[in-house]
């Protein structure tokens, strides 16, 4: 189990045993629940945390609404036998889908990218907890770290991407040769050997 002294970041859902704490100078990430498994990444050594948004909220939020309405009519048209009430309870659970998701304000992804390795958090399914997520554990990496300022951040990604194309210019020894394609026509196939009838 996490030390008491650590102030809990995520923690585990139905979807996913992962769960993740911030201590004085790492984020503890803990899969499973009976058997723990533990992963510490170093305020120091996170380099960036990624935030995708994934298409299963819209997904999951149009079934809901559209599943909503469909139950609510199916229960009218029941209203003469006790069929309508579990329509009707089918329906609530339909809009309780799609208000949930709502809430999240949809689904993602999020991962902690340091310079060996990308750790998703699987415990982080919604826009709603990744930006939470990301406030207070930008918070821990600035205080570790420094404040990276927008203009330094986009002078060295401008930097790396000079010099990557630098590195794959027509003239550099680098850059891997394409094979020449073979011309079928050019090929001398052996003749076969005529048998002898003497």
């Amino acid at each position: 189990m996490a030390a008491k002294n650590m102030q809990k970041l995520f923690g585990n859902s139905a979807s996913t045993l992962q769960s993740g704490y911030l201590a004085e100078d790492h984020l503890l990430i803990v899969n499973g629940r009976f058997q723990e498994r533990y992963k510490r990444l170093k305020y120091a050594d996170i380099q960036a945390l990624l935030i995708r948004r994934t298409a299963g909220g819209k997904v999951l939020a149009l079934c809901g609404g559209l599943g909503g309405f469909l139950f609510l009519i199916i229960a009218l048209t029941q209203m003469d036998s006790s069929a309508w009430i579990a329509w009707g309870v089918i329906a609530i659970v339909s809009w309780a889908i799609f208000a949930l998701s709502l809430y999240g304000q949809g689904t993602a992804q999020m991962g902690v990218q340091t310079a060996v390795q990308t750790v998703f958090l699987e415990g982080v399914t919604t826009l709603r907890k990744a930006e939470k997520v990301a406030v207070a554990l930008t918070a821990r990496v600035e205080a570790e770290q420094g404040r990276l300022e927008p203009e330094v951040l986009r002078a060295a990604l401008e930097k790396k991407r000079v010099e990557r194309r630098e590195h794959y210019t027509v003239d550099s020894p680098q850059r891997p040769e394409t094979p020449p394609r073979l011309n079928k026509e050019a090929v001398v196939r052996p003749e076969p050997p005529v048998p002898d009838t003497e």
